[in-house]
């Protein structure tokens, strides 16, 4: 029998633990398929992702929160996300508008395992909504990619609340 204890990373209290136990006979071994940090302040967020295992694992799409996901389980759920891509650098901006709404801007850049070029970069989208009011948005998305040449996606809308 195993027991393990790991200590927490959140400052709790002094000496705080959470103990995990189970009856384990033998070990098999670990498996590490990715790697992500993630940091905020005031408003500004920067994540970083590593797909370690992209045979099995894959970063979902934006919609579906640009993590790190076994691809069966996405696949399963419906969720869309890139096989190619084994890295994302993201940074996300939000804060309070002019106009009474709030705002928020996005980039994310992707790096492909087998693009031939600087960095191997990938794919960069981009994506923002902006108050005209507080309850008329602005949202603009934008997503250049190495395989075409200039932008493989523009698109410009306005959401309307009540």
């Amino acid at each position: 029998m195993v027991n393990s204890a790991v200590l927490t990373d959140a400052p709790v209290g002094p000496d705080t633990t959470n103990t995990i136990f189970g009856d384990y006979s033998f070990l098999t071994g670990i498996s590490l398929y990715g790697l992500g940090f993630t940091s905020s302040w005031n408003g500004v967020t920067i994540k970083e992702l590593t797909v370690l295992d992209t045979g099995h694992y894959a970063i979902t799409t934006p919609e579906y929160g640009s993590v790190i996901e076994e691809i069966v389980e996405a696949l399963e759920h419906g969720h869309e996300f890139y096989p190619e891509y084994w890295e994302l650098l993201s940074i996300e901006v939000t804060g309070d508008g002019c106009c009474g709404g709030s705002y928020t801007f996005l980039a994310n850049t992707y790096f492909d395992r087998t693009a031939n070029n600087l960095f191997g970069w990938g794919m960069t989208h981009v994506e923002g909504r902006f108050p005209i009011s507080s309850k008329l948005f602005l949202a603009v998305e934008i997503e250049v990619d190495d395989d075409t040449p200039g932008l493989d996606h523009f698109g410009v809308g306005f959401e309307v609340g009540w």
